[in-house]
């Protein structure tokens, strides 16, 4: 096997991207980072190596900028709004975390959030399977079964959002049909999961004045709309 490795020149000389770093990230990926970059929803983590893993926060973070693209709205801003609000309101430096209040990055155990913690493959279906259910994602009927060779590994929580990754071609297995639910995830995977998921799954977007609208997550939507408007 024999491995080539672009540097920064060689890369440039070969394919002209938008941002100059995706050399540190594998062939296959660069051409959906560099749509996630160009569309705002790889935020976190910014440039470096692609091919590390990615902590649960940082998951998470990009899967709420995505919610934000689909309703078009201006997540940055609104980071910047809340934290400020909370500042005034504690007195404290904190970061709003508004991918916990949209229920895309929950607990683990006993409710701890566990954001520096790196993901699992079977958690990244599951918070993917969130965000498309927030902005309105329409799920395929009827939901084919899981094929994959390890599917008796995936835990029972993370079955059916796996299934729905797995129909919709955001998520697929390995060379030999594993799925690898306790696998790590990188941040090249999450960002071109989260373009595929953007691309290539039918969505049915929610308007923020419906009955829906009204929900929990709803409401943080609309305060994120007119927070950045």
């Amino acid at each position: 096997v024999v491995l080539l490795i672009l540097t920064p020149a060689a890369y440039a000389s070969t394919e002209e991207y938008r941002y100059k770093n995706l050399y540190e990230c594998s062939d296959w990926a660069r051409k959906d980072i560099d749509k996630a970059l160009d569309l705002g929803i790889a935020r976190s983590p910014y440039g470096g190596d692609y091919r590390a893993p990615i902590t649960r926060g940082d998951f998470a973070d990009n899967a709420a900028f995505l919610v934000a693209l689909e309703f078009d709205v201006d997540l940055y801003e609104y980071f910047k709004i809340a934290d400020f609000r909370l500042q005034q309101e504690t007195g404290e430096i904190t970061d709003f975390n508004v991918a916990n209040q949209l229920g895309i990055l929950q607990g683990r155990g006993e409710g701890d959030l566990d954001e520096a913690s790196l993901i699992t493959r079977q958690e990244a279906a599951v918070m993917l399977a969130r965000t498309y259910r927030i902005y309105g994602g329409l799920e395929p009927k009827p939901i084919e079964p899981l094929s994959f060779a390890d599917h008796g590994d995936i835990a029972d929580w993370a079955w059916d959002d796996v299934q729905l990754m797995s129909q919709l071609g955001v998520m697929t297995g390995d060379e030999t049909n594993c799925f690898d639910p306790l696998g790590s995830y990188t941040a090249e995977q999450c960002f071109v999961t989260l373009v595929l998921l953007h691309e290539n799954a039918p969505a049915g977007h929610v308007s923020l004045d419906t009955p829906r609208s009204k929900s929990p997550r709803g409401k943080v939507i609309a305060s994120v709309w007119n927070g950045s408007r």
